[in-house]
């Protein structure tokens, strides 16, 4: 029998609304094979993410509306 893909539920928040991201100053990388890591920005490996241009940057998503 083949397993259904989970699914995204709208109960869970995504990492970029992570109070992690937003008030407390870590990256979020995400790789080809959907393992996550964690950079404090204030960390080399960041400061590399930031200055590759093959890298994807997305923001933190804001918590309140406009």
């Amino acid at each position: 029998m083949k397993q259904p893909k989970p699914a995204l539920f709208p109960g869970q928040a995504c990492l970029r609304s992570s109070p992690l991201v937003k008030r407390y100053g870590f990256g979020i990388h995400h790789n080809k094979d959907k393992k996550v890591a964690l950079f404090p920005i204030e960390s080399k490996e960041y400061q590399d993410f930031l200055n590759d241009t093959s890298v994807t940057k997305t923001k933190a998503m804001r918590s309140k509306r406009k």
